[in-house]
């Protein structure tokens, strides 16, 4: 059913509790505040001052913001909204071919708490309804691949430096598409 929100599409617990709402310019400190807490554990291991990092990660989040506007003209933020209160961000670009999780991100006290598998399990919903793959990609050392896993995404052959994911419904053609185990 087209026109349908991602909130319109979630299950469980989270049902009516998590909202979703297009990102403004007001929301781009939240978002920053978002996109540093996922950069923790990288800031973690260099020797810098504080100064120098919130430097470099404000050019970081510039960079990846001008980036998927550019890439991905059309699509935008989304603040994941708890009880009314933001606690994550979500970007989606839903194009012709596939839908694509560009950007999933959730504030430190936030994760692990079932709102990440939320949210994809509404986009695989929205990807079943429009008959196309769900496709992102992500760092082989963050710990989401395994959440991603679960949810039934494969690996697919890349030659980058991430790992490449896509969920495609059970069909013949997917199933055909899959790697098979030893």
């Amino acid at each position: 059913m087209p026109g349908r929100r991602l909130a319109d599409r979630l299950q469980g617990p989270l049902a009516g509790r998590l909202t979703f709402r297009t990102a403004e310019a007001a929301d781009e400190p939240f978002l920053h505040q978002v996109f540093e807490s996922t950069r923790d554990p990288l800031m973690q291991l260099v020797d810098w001052d504080a100064e120098r990092k919130t430097t470099f990660l404000a050019i970081q989040f510039r960079a990846q913001s001008s980036f998927y506007e550019r890439v991905f003209a059309g699509s935008g933020y989304e603040v994941i909204e708890l009880a009314g209160r933001p606690v994550g961000r979500v970007f989606v670009h839903r194009g012709p071919e596939e839908i694509r999780v560009v950007d999933v991100g959730l504030l430190t006290e936030h994760r692990g708490q079932g709102i990440g598998s939320a949210v994809l399990k509404a986009v695989i919903a929205e990807a079943v309804e429009a008959g196309r793959p769900v496709r992102l990609q992500v760092e082989p050392s963050n710990r989401a691949l395994r959440l991603y896993e679960r949810l039934g995404f494969v690996r697919v052959p890349t030659a980058g430096i991430h790992v490449e994911l896509e969920w495609v419904a059970e069909t013949d053609e997917a199933e055909a598409r899959r790697p098979q185990s030893q």
